[in-house]
C-alpha cells in the first residue's frame, strides 16, 4: 500500500469524514439472478462502488460485482439513470481495494463542503 493511500485511509478512519472513494473507471461485470451485465466501475471504496451500465438492476437487488479476481456481493443502494451505487454485504479488505486502485488511478473523490463566511 502506498504511503499516501495509507495516510488517507487513516484520516478517514478517524472519523473526519466518511470513507474515501477512488475514481477508477474499470470495466467489470454485475452478476444478478437474471444473468451477467457489462458495467463500468466508476468509483470504489471499502464498502461500495458506483457503477454505470445500459442495463442495471433495481433498488435493493442483490448483485455480485466481478473485476478480475475480485468478486464481492452487495445490494443496489441507489439508482439514477445509467448509474447505480452498490453497498457491499461485507467490506473489502484494504489490500483488495488498493490492488485495483493502485493499478488504475489513485485519486480520492471528496465532497465539496461550503463554508459560511
Amino acid at each position: 500500500m502506498t504511503d499516501t493511500l495509507y495516510k488517507l485511509t487513516e484520516f478517514f478512519a478517524r472519523g473526519h469524514r466518511g470513507e474515501p472513494r477512488y475514481t477508477v473507471l474499470l470495466t467489470g461485470t454485475a452478476i444478478t439472478t437474471s444473468g451477467s451485465l457489462d458495467i463500468v466501475i466508476r468509483d470504489l471504496s471499502l464498502s461500495g462502488a458506483q457503477i454505470q451500465g445500459r442495463v442495471l438492476p433495481g433498488l435493493g437487488k442483490l448483485v455480485i460485482l466481478r473485476k478480475g479476481a475480485l468478486e464481492v456481493a452487495g445490494r443496489i443502494a441507489w439508482r439514477e439513470g445509467n448509474l447505480a451505487g452498490i453497498r457491499f454485504e461485507h467490506a473489502l479488505a484494504a489490500d483488495q481495494l488498493y490492488a485495483l486502485v493502485d493499478r488504475n488511478r489513485v485519486r480520492p473523490v471528496h465532497d465539496v463542503v461550503a463554508v459560511a463566511a
